[in-house]
């Protein structure tokens, strides 16, 4: 260490044994941080950087960077942002970056991947060296002192962080608007307290990695990303490049059949009209958004890789600028798979190295166990796609052409396992080579006409079994009034193809696709048995739903299935107790807090009533959720003339609602989540805009259903580890 360095050093009073850096993505002004001792430790710090070559501050010159500062005082203060492990950026208090530009070093005020620079430690010299991420070349100080590229010599390409008198400035990152820490557990022997959300799809995304390596086939479509390299203003960014002016291009109007629709597309910091309950082709699961949620308890995390190869072929041709893009289902939900390990370093990266974030995959219930306890968000990696391990189907007049084999099938599944797969959805709106997709209330049409588009042929019906409204838990099936002519693109591509035949319905009953389980299907679900997967029940046609649990209920011991979000496709009473009593769990889809607390009452009672028949096989009642964000399914608009507001800021595990179990935990302001000088959301105003304000339903399911409601949600992770440990299998 040079000894102007020392000399600098003592005259802040400050050493290695200051303060941490704040790994919280601070949003106001950072004061100097501990001298990180290794690549990673810098993370959401504020320094001052020295040269080696002659001990001096770095500091700011017009348009460049100079090594000639001699004070502390002089020096420019950098907020140091993580763009991944082992990747930095220099964001000094001016807002601009150290960025490379050609040959050049230069002062940007736009970050791009020129502020991107891969740190080297010299253990021999305590000191680190950086390498442009665009030029491949190092960062050095030259004959004049200036910071500039080129080749190291010396001492040149070494540097040191020291503390500064200066506040950096901060990052741009969106805020958690919440006081206080979250928890850890009490042993890995002790029930865990925290809520699950087990169907979510937080990979969807304009990419698919952090360093735009892997592009995603909805690109084109699906604006933003959970996280990205350059921060929040890139990967929530204007989606008028992806959706086109107003958002004209905008693949959400061929979902929700409004070929002509327009949106505001500001993002990042306005967010005027994205994200919303119906605008479903925008990203809602941020990264900061589920951190939000992890702080107020969420512990369990489902995330799903998914595709419509239909909506993704049909959305690329008609709305994208690709439309050659390579939608294959089950590539496409493995390649989410891989972005969630992305996302799992990149947070890693924002705490300060490997192992250090929240965000835990795991893979078997004692991890999840392990995580949580640590304090963690236990996440575990799932698939749903229409055709699941490329198992497709083409239906003619006169037969069905297949796309896979029980052999091919199995091979998929062990591949899809190893990857660390661990939960699936095989049925998937669109009928496949093992039986039939659900007929969806909401967008049934739409789904019949992408249903064509991938397999050749319409929903074959029947209608719904008929015990009346009181049988149903959710209501079967949907009406189908045939194939819409109003303009919808898609609908006229069909009719392109059809040349004018269409199919015709009983509009005055509910419609449940007929297509039954084969034996292809009855195969797949006992190699999934013998896995040890988790298996929802959900896209499922009503009548296969039946099946499927009586296939589970023969097992021995009966095998425990679950329902993710909410019986997609709808379900009978006696199914919902069925399912129950073998020892499976049922998670509704994310409504509001009325809503929701209601689908508990009605869940108690099928609960009830399975006790009565036969406990041997229950567990514990308790009720999650599953959000399904970026999942196309759309978010509940907010409750309609609640007895009792949402009062901002509000306190979680604290006073009425919260029992004895939350003793040992600190309370935790909420407070509305708000951008300075940006977009602030209300639940009682934006209800389930994004994954974020889940610490603000959980005030609503308070207020609705009181302690009852707040215990059985935040038992929902414990639940969910119980039946995992019931099918997990050692493999």
């Amino acid at each position: 260490m040079k000894q102007l360095t020392i000399t600098a050093l003592a005259a802040l009073g400050l050493s290695a044994c200051g303060s941490s850096p704040n790994m919280t993505a601070p949003t106001g002004p950072v004061t100097p941080s501990a001298i990180p001792t290794d690549k990673h430790s810098m993370a959401n710090g504020c320094y001052g950087l020295v040269s080696l070559k002659n001990g001096n501050f770095i500091a700011n010159n017009n348009d460049s960077y100079i090594a000639n500062a001699t004070t502390p005082d002089e020096a420019e203060a950098f907020f140091m942002k993580p763009a991944m492990l082992g990747q930095q950026i220099f964001y000094a208090t001016d807002e601009k970056t150290i960025s490379a530009n050609a040959s050049d070093v230069v002062a940007s005020g736009t970050v791009s991947n020129d502020a991107i620079w891969h740190v080297s430690y010299d253990i021999e010299n305590q000191a680190f060296s950086f390498t442009s991420d665009t030029a491949g070349t190092q960062l050095i100080v030259n004959a004049e002192n200036q910071l500039t590229l080129g080749t190291a010599e010396g001492d040149n390409h070494l540097f040191e962080f020291a503390p500064t008198t200066k506040a950096c400035t901060p990052y741009p990152e969106m805020p958690l608007s919440l006081t206080g820490e979250t928890y850890k557990g009490q042993g890995v022997d002790k029930p865990a307290i925290g809520f699950a959300d087990v169907h979510s799809h937080i990979a969807m995304g304009k990419e698919l990695s952090l360093d735009g390596t892997r592009e995603t086939p909805m690109s084109s479509l699906f604006h933003g990303t959970a996280a990205d390299r350059l921060g929040v203003m890139h990967a929530l960014d204007d989606c008028a490049e992806t959706h086109g002016p107003n958002g004209i291009r905008d693949g959400n109007n061929v979902i929700q059949a409004n070929p002509a629709g327009t949106h505001a597309t500001e993002g990042w910091p306005t967010f005027i009209d994205w994200p919303a309950g119906e605008q479903l082709t925008h990203q809602s699961a941020y990264y900061r958004w589920i951190e939000r949620s992890y702080m107020a308890g969420l512990r369990i995390l489902v995330n799903y890789g998914t595709n419509i190869n239909g909506l993704c072929e049909f959305g690329n041709q008609t709305y994208g600028a690709n439309p050659t893009v390579d939608c294959n289902d089950h590539r496409f939900a493995h390649a989410q798979l891989d972005f969630t390990r992305d996302l799992e370093k990149y947070i890693d990266a924002q705490h300060g190295g490997p192992g250090k974030g929240w965000f835990r995959i795991v893979y078997s219930p004692l991890e999840a166990r392990e995580v949580i306890n640590d304090g963690k968000l236990a996440v575990i990696l799932g698939l749903e796609a229409s055709q699941l391990f490329d198992c497709g189907v083409t239906i003619t007049a006169t037969g069905e052409d297949r796309h896979c084999t029980a052999e091919s099938f199995e091979q998929k599944l062990n591949e899809s396992y190893e990857a660390g797969v661990r939960q699936l959805v095989p049925l998937h709106n669109i009928d496949n080579a093992f039986a039939g997709g659900s007929v969806l209330d909401g967008g049934a049409d739409t789904l019949n006409l992408l249903n064509f588009y991938d397999t050749g042929a319409f929903y074959k019906t029947v209608d719904c079994p008929d015990g009346g409204e009181t049988d149903y838990f959710v209501p079967g099936g949907a009406y189908l009034a045939g194939v819409p002519t109003d303009g919808n693109p898609l609908a006229t591509a069909v009719f392109d193809q059809l040349q004018g035949s269409a199919p015709v319905y009983d509009s005055s009953r509910r419609q449940c696709n007929q297509r039954p389980l084969n034996e292809l299907g009855e195969h797949a679900y006992s190699k999934f048995f013998e896995k040890g997967m988790i298996i929802s029940i959900d896209h499922a046609p009503l009548l296969v739903k039946r099946t499927l649990l009586d296939i589970a209920s023969q097992q021995n011991p009966p095998y425990p299935i679950i329902s993710g979000h909410g019986y997609q496709g709808g379900v009978r009473n006696d199914d919902v107790k069925d399912l129950l009593k073998h020892g499976g769990y049922s998670y509704p889809y994310k409504w509001h807090g009325a809503d929701w607390a209601e689908t508990l009452r009605n869940a108690k009672v099928q609960y009830d009533r399975a006790a009565a028949e036969d406990d041997s096989h229950m567990l514990p009642f308790a009720m999650g959720l599953g959000f399904d964000i970026n999942g196309f399914g759309g978010y509940n608009p907010p409750r309609e003339n609640p007895e009792q507001l949402v009062h901002y800021p509000f306190t979680l595990f604290e006073g009425d609602g919260w029992g004895p179990q939350f003793d040992h935990i600190a309370p935790m302001q909420i407070d509305k989540l708000s951008i300075p000088g940006g977009r602030t959301w209300d639940t009682e105003i934006d209800g389930s805009a994004h994954f974020g304000l889940i610490p603000d339903f959980v005030e609503e399911i308070r207020l609705e259903g009181g302690e009852e409601a707040v215990t059985a949600f935040y038992n929902s992770a414990e639940a969910y580890i119980q039946l995992w440990e019931k099918v997990y299998k050692e493999q």
